[in-house]
């Protein structure tokens, strides 16, 4: 299982220094489930 808190969300969404790294590192570990909280909701939003 994969835990995306808000600022990896925010890394996804929006390009940062790291995120083509983080969106490496997800897309190497395809069909591993991806979560986050009900948190990240408000925090992203």
């Amino acid at each position: 299982m994969i835990y995306l808190d808000s600022s990896a969300l925010l890394k996804l969404l929006f390009e940062e220094r790291e995120s083509a790294a983080l969106d490496e590192w997800i897309s190497a570990r395809a069909g591993t489930p991806v979560v986050s909280s009900e948190l990240a909701k408000v925090e992203v939003i």
